[in-house]
C-alpha cells in the first residue's frame, strides 16, 4: 500500500496540470448540406491523457456524418445540418486536473417548415392577424401576396384592422434567408370574410290552400348577410324530401305539391355562415277535411245515468256539428252531446254530421245506444 501512494505522489509531481483548454472551429459561415466542420480540443498547458465530447450537455457520439478522431482531439461534422447547432463542450483530462472548452456552433440552414397561422373565417368589420413563421438561421425574411398580387408588408406579420369581403382570398408568405439563399413558400392560406345574417323571412302563399288541390312554394331568404347553408324543420323535426315535397338544391325553397292536411304545421328556416345563424319560422294552413268522423261515448247506459257523446272529425277550420237522433234532428251543434238524465226511450241510433263552410265537405258517424234497468245505487 505504501509503495502505491508512493508512486501516486511522483506522478503528481511528474504530472503538469491542465490548462487554457480551448475549442478551435471554423470561421467561414456554415451552410447545411453544403458545408463541413471540424473542432479541435486542445490546451496551452498541461499532459492530456483523456478527453471526453459533450453536445448541449449529452455524450457526442459518432454518425454517419461525424467523425471523432481516435484519441478524442478532433471531431469532423461532414456535411453539416441544421440539428449540429448547438454547444459543444470538450473536457481535457489528467489524473491531477481537468479543464473544460466550450464552443457554440453555428450551421445555417433553412427557410424550412414556412406556415401561417390565424384566422380562416371571419366576419366584416374584425380585425384580422395572420402570422408566419419559418426555421431559419439566421432568421427569415418574409413577404406576402395575397391572390398572387405581392404586397407591400416585409414582416412576419400580416393586419388588416377592420376585414371587408375585399380582403377575401389566398394568402401567401414566401421566406427568404440571405445566408443560404434559399426561399420557401408556405401553403396557400384561405381567408374568408362573412357578413353577419340579418333579416331572415319565409315567404310562403298568400292564398288559402286547399288539401288534394293547391301547392305551396316557401322560399328562405335573409336581407343581409353571405348564406353558407340552410336547414329546415318541420314543427322541431328535420323536414325531409318525400313524392310531394320537393327541397331546392341550396335548400332556399321548399315546394311542397300538392298539400295535405298533415303539412299544417310550424316551419322554421335555419340561415347558417361561419359566423352567424339567424331562425324565422312560418305557420302552413292547409284547409281540409272534415275527415273521419267518428262518435265516442258508452254503448249502453243505465236508466236515470247521464250520458256524454263525442263527435270528433279532423279539419281545418274546425267544423260545424249536427246530431240526429233515430233519424230525427236535434238542435245540438256542438261536439258533444249530453243525456241529463237518461230513459229507456234514449235508446236507438245516434248520427253526428260534421260539416267544413270552407271545403264543402262533410263526414258522419252513427253510434247504436242502449238504455236499459234501473241506475244502480251506489254502495256505501
Amino acid at each position: 500500500m505504501e509503495s502505491v501512494a508512493l508512486i501516486a505522489v511522483i506522478l503528481a509531481l511528474l504530472t503538469e496540470i491542465i490548462s487554457g483548454a480551448t475549442i478551435t472551429g471554423p470561421t467561414a459561415p456554415l451552410i447545411a448540406g453544403i458545408s463541413s466542420a471540424n473542432l479541435s480540443c486542445q490546451a496551452t498547458a498541461g499532459t492530456i491523457t483523456s478527453r471526453q465530447w459533450l453536445k448541449d450537455g449529452q455524450p457526442l457520439s459518432p454518425s454517419n456524418r461525424t467523425t471523432i478522431s481516435e484519441d478524442n482531439s478532433f471531431v469532423s461534422i461532414d456535411p453539416v445540418e441544421g440539428s449540429d447547432n448547438g454547444e459543444y463542450q470538450c473536457t481535457l483530462i489528467n489524473p491531477v486536473s481537468d479543464d473544460t472548452a466550450s464552443y457554440n456552433l453555428i450551421v445555417n440552414y433553412g427557410p424550412q417548415d414556412v406556415v401561417i397561422q390565424g384566422e380562416r373565417e371571419v366576419e366584416v368589420g374584425q380585425r384580422v392577424e395572420l402570422k408566419c413563421s419559418a426555421l431559419s438561421i439566421p432568421p427569415a425574411t418574409f413577404t406576402w401576396t395575397v391572390n398572387g398580387t405581392e404586397t407591400d408588408v416585409k414582416t412576419a406579420e400580416y393586419t388588416i384592422e377592420k376585414a371587408t369581403h375585399g380582403n377575401s382570398g389566398d394568402y401567401i408568405c414566401v421566406a427568404s434567408n440571405a445566408v443560404t439563399e434559399s426561399t420557401q413558400a408556405s401553403p396557400v392560406h384561405v381567408l374568408a370574410v362573412y357578413e353577419r345574417i340579418s333579416g331572415a323571412t319565409i315567404t310562403g302563399p298568400t292564398a288559402a290552400l286547399t288539401a288534394g288541390n293547391s301547392s305551396a312554394n316557401l322560399s328562405c331568404q335573409a336581407t343581409a348577410g353571405t348564406i353558407s347553408s340552410r336547414q329546415w324543420l318541420k314543427d322541431g323535426q328535420p323536414l325531409s324530401p318525400s313524392n310531394r315535397i320537393t327541397i331546392s338544391g341550396d335548400k332556399s325553397s321548399v315546394s311542397i305539391n300538392p298539400v295535405e292536411g298533415s303539412d299544417n304545421g310550424e316551419y322554421q328556416c335555419t340561415l347558417i355562415n361561419p359566423v352567424s345563424t339567424e331562425t324565422v319560422s312560418y305557420a302552413l294552413t292547409v284547409i281540409y277535411g272534415p275527415l273521419d268522423a267518428v262518435i265516442l261515448g258508452e254503448d249502453t247506459a243505465a236508466v236515470g245515468s247521464t250520458v256524454v257523446l263525442y263527435c270528433s272529425a279532423p279539419s281545418v277550420p274546425p267544423p260545424a256539428f249536427a246530431w240526429e237522433v233515430n233519424g230525427t234532428q236535434t238542435g245540438v251543434r256542438t261536439a258533444v252531446y249530453v243525456i241529463e238524465m237518461s230513459n229507456d226511450t234514449d235508446s236507438g241510433t245516434y248520427a253526428c254530421l260534421a260539416t267544413n263552410d270552407v271545403t264543402g265537405l262533410s263526414a258522419s258517424a252513427r253510434h247504436e245506444l242502449t238504455v236499459k234497468g234501473e241506475m244502480q245505487k251506489r254502495i256505501l
